[in-house]
């Protein structure tokens, strides 16, 4: 089941008055539901189509938009018909009420503050889009980034959740930084890799071109050169480099799914997000089969039937549950 809208949550975050915590809890409840990342945007939008644009709030103008979009909805406008009118409504109501007892503060303060917007991607999709300073991002499946609609200030700042590739634009006077679960990553104009999926004990940094600096929250920190890679164990707190081959750790870029002696249960969790699934093991001992091979572009079934091949696993399947068994490997 769904879980219940945080309303005033959401309005603080738009009116870029939430704590870290408050931000954090939100991105939480983003994460947990791919119905709760659509909810957002319909609240996102709604807001910044009606007060995106002014430096305070207005009480006045807002009654007066919500009243316009109430007496539209009572014309013929339904929920089944256009979703994002209710979520219109919903928004107005919450953002008059909160703005109406803050409305003193941001009068006081002339300067504007900045709009932040998430990125969500679902398991079983990816996404590239550019920022407002012309760096391109490709978000993998399952993945989130929170970043200004404009950037302002002596650095621009991202976090991430997941996995993404950066493709920084140069700008020497202000650093590109992104925060993901216990890393902080920085550049000026390159491009890297970074995955940081907050289930996992592990966190990676891959440097395609340029140089990179990457610290953790203990003051550890190493640099980066292409072709170079940074692992963070979260459990130790120990950052290692290492050289890596950047075609395979960037295939995913290019629809491949690409294997190389990877335990078996490393590889259900990249087909789970991959193929949005879920995979269980009714057999331990299979968990570490090794698999190696490339999938660019190929179906689920087609994946699953090679891997069943070259461990000699077996695999049941209904729906999005899969469950794997066997007699060890093969």
């Amino acid at each position: 089941m769904q879980d219940q809208t945080p309303e005033k949550l959401i309005l603080k975050y738009l009116n870029r008055e939430a704590t870290e915590k408050e931000v954090e809890a939100l991105y939480n409840w983003i994460e947990r539901d791919p119905r709760n990342a659509d909810v957002f945007e319909e609240y996102q939008h709604a807001y910044n189509e009606n007060y995106g644009d002014e430096i305070v709030f207005d009480p006045a103008k807002g009654l007066e938009t919500l009243n316009r979009k109430i007496d539209d909805l009572k014309a013929g406008h339904t929920f089944a018909t256009s979703r994002r009118w209710w979520y219109g409504i919903a928004a107005g109501l919450v953002i008059l009420t909160a703005a109406l007892a803050n409305f003193y503060f941001n009068t006081e303060t002339g300067d504007r503050k900045p709009v932040y917007l998430v990125k969500q991607v679902p398991p079983g999709q990816k996404s590239t889009f550019r920022l407002s300073d012309g760096s391109v991002i490709r978000l993998n499946a399952g993945s989130s980034l929170r970043y200004p609609e404009v950037f302002s200030g002596n650095e621009r700042r991202v976090v991430l959740s997941g996995e993404a590739f950066f493709d920084v634009a140069s700008d020497e006077n202000k650093p590109f930084v992104v925060v993901s679960k216990g890393l902080v990553t920085t550049v000026l104009g390159t491009s890297f890799n970074i995955r940081s999926y907050g289930e996992n004990d592990k966190a990676a940094v891959i440097v395609a071109s340029g140089k990179v600096k990457v610290e953790n929250n203990i003051g550890g920190t190493v640099i980066l050169l292409p072709e170079e890679q940074a692992t963070f164990n979260r459990e130790t707190k120990r950052i290692t480099k290492s050289a890596v081959n950047l075609k395979r750790m960037l295939a995913w870029k290019d629809n491949t799914l690409w294997f190389e002696n990877d335990p078996l249960v490393e590889v259900a969790e990249q087909l789970e997000k991959w193929y949005d699934v879920t995979i269980s093991f009714k057999d331990k001992s299979v968990k570490n089969c090794l698999l190696t091979g490339k999938f660019r572009n190929e179906n689920l079934t087609n994946v699953l039937k090679a891997i069943k091949i070259s461990t000699g696993i077996r695999y049941e399947r209904n729906n999005k549950q899969i469950i794997i068994s066997g007699n060890g490997c093969k």
